[in-house]
């Protein structure tokens, strides 16, 4: 009843090379997801240290002469409105 254009060894090999690769995906795909949450943890540090910094900086850097450092970096934290939902400037006035 099987054509003889149908090559059934080889969807036989097929289906044993997907069942062979299906563990490996699995186990590659739980490494990234591992990889993502570590980088994402280790990025959400630096930003918990830079605020830190750039805090500390913004109090005591102007006494020490270090306010072209911190006008320059003062662009990192600057806060950015989304276009949706900014009320327009001046209409509560």
């Amino acid at each position: 009843m099987v054509p003889p254009s149908l090559d059934v060894v080889e969807m036989q090999s097929d289906l044993a090379n997907v069942d062979a690769l299906r563990p490996r995906l699995m186990r590659l795909t739980k490494l990234v997801r591992i990889g993502e949450d570590t980088e994402m943890a280790l990025g959400s540090d630096v930003m918990v240290a830079s605020a830190i910094g750039y805090r500390y900086l913004s109090i005591a850097g102007k006494d020490e002469g270090l306010e072209d450092l911190l006008n320059q970096i003062s662009v990192r934290w600057e806060r950015k409105r989304s276009k949706k939902g900014d009320p327009t400037p001046g209409a509560d006035e």
